[in-house]
């Protein structure tokens, strides 16, 4: 059975599974199909790692981001970009609430991200949008979405599949400052070469 690649590269599918070592069992790919997003299982790799699938196929689970009708224009009116026209973001795993990492998102990206639940930031050094996953396979997609009081910093809860550093780790912030200098605090999960080959 052959898994396909499903909408603006919501998740790159059995190949994509495949190419970083992970195995899906067929009655998982006959759920990607008939549904159209990935259920919540575990599925393993070659370095003997779990990963978390995406999202349930269910209703009720509470992880899927539920306001797609929002009115995107009137949220990015209410948030003050930078000169360049760009907002911070945080990603924050909305179960264990672990930082995840900060990238930047401009006016095309908060709206793709809202109205289809699938994370999209902005890329400086490409000048682009970035679908989060898009070429690793490790997606975000949205659960919750909030800004600080300045209107200037946003704050994703996310559901994350994988890793979110390109580092390999779960987090980007893993230089931990202690007493005795810098130390890093969360071991590579994927081998970096891996995610991009």
């Amino acid at each position: 059975m052959v898994c396909r690649r499903m909408d603006r590269g919501a998740f790159v599918g059995c190949d994509g599974f495949a190419r970083h070592g992970m195995t899906a069992r067929p009655q998982l790919v006959e759920t990607w199909a008939a549904c159209g997003r990935l259920p919540r299982r575990l599925v393993s790799n070659r370095h003997g790692l779990a990963q978390r699938a995406l999202v349930q196929c269910s209703a009720a689970d509470d992880a899927l981001w539920k306001h797609r009708s929002v009115d995107a224009q009137r949220v990015l009116q209410r948030l003050k970009m930078n000169e360049d026209g760009l907002i911070a973001a945080i990603a924050q795993q909305h179960d264990t609430k672990q930082v995840l990492m900060m990238a930047w998102m401009n006016a095309a990206s908060v709206e793709e991200t809202l109205t289809t639940g699938r994370v999209c930031y902005y890329s400086r050094s490409r000048k682009a949008l970035w679908r989060k996953g898009e070429s690793s396979g490790q997606v975000q997609m949205l659960t919750g979405f909030a800004f600080d009081c300045d209107a200037d910093t946003l704050l994703l809860q996310v559901d994350q599949l994988g890793v979110a550093c390109h580092t390999g780790r779960t987090s980007c912030f893993f230089n931990e400052v202690r007493s005795d200098g810098v130390h890093e605090s969360i071991p590579v999960s994927i081998d970096p070469k891996k995610l991009y080959s």
